[in-house]
């Protein structure tokens, strides 16, 4: 598999959501009807293969049985090393509820796109030719990954709502490995690799969210005379 793979499944999950959401607003736009629509906040815990150990902060725009969702990934558990940690990400999630998400209990399927970029720097001492050197040992990694799968949302009081979800799809990553040594620059070097080497990946949240009051909008065809 190629890089092409992950490009052309990220935008077949885009034009997914983008004809579903279409479908809907073509059928509703045929008869007078009344559009539902709420904003709300999402928090998850998620496991994935290219980062775990993290939570998403999602801003919700909920339309009658879809919903978008967008948000910083944030690593709140500190790694405990000697090295020097740089991680974040961000993400997009299309939910395609079949029964509505009114319910105490809804079941919906969902695509989700992310981006992750984590960079380690480490200080060490290198012993060459007899002498101590000073070097930096730097990793950085960023990843791009899109997965398929259903979750389910349980209602618990006032607009607050319990949020899990499992997925699968596939993912690539960059990586790029560069050792400094400044008073020995002809013994510093770097690696990488780029983004053609693509894998299965799997990804595992719960969470929190909350909705605001739902608000609505009349969506009458106009007859003409």
């Amino acid at each position: 598999m190629s890089v092409k793979a992950i490009i052309l499944f990220i935008v077949l999950c885009f034009l997914n959501s983008l004809y579903a959401y279409g479908q809907e607003q073509a059928s509703a736009n045929g008869t007078p009807g009344i559009k539902k629509y709420n904003w709300g906040l999402e928090a998850d815990y998620f496991y994935s293969s290219y980062a775990s150990n993290a939570i998403s902060l999602n801003a919700a725009l909920r339309i009658n049985k879809h919903a978008f969702l967008m948000g910083p990934r944030i690593w709140i558990i500190p790694v405990k090393d000697d090295k020097e940690w740089s991680r974040n990400g961000v993400q997009f999630a299309y939910r395609f509820y079949p029964n509505s998400h009114d319910n105490r209990f809804n079941l919906y399927f969902f695509s989700i796109m992310a981006y992750n970029y984590i960079k380690s720097t480490q200080e060490e001492i290198l012993y060459l030719n007899k002498e101590e050197y000073f070097s930096t040992y730097t990793i950085t990694a960023q990843s791009m990954t899109a997965n398929l799968g259903y979750g389910f949302e349980f209602m618990i009081v006032n607009g607050f709502y319990f949020n899990t979800s499992i997925a699968a799809g596939i993912g690539t990553v960059k990586r790029e490995t560069q050792r400094i040594i400044r008073e020995f620059p002809s013994a510093s070097y770097s690696n990488y690799n780029d983004w053609s080497q693509v894998d299965f990946t799997a990804y595992l949240s719960f969470g929190f969210g909350y909705h605001f009051n739902k608000k609505q909008s009349r969506n009458d065809k106009v007859k003409p005379d």
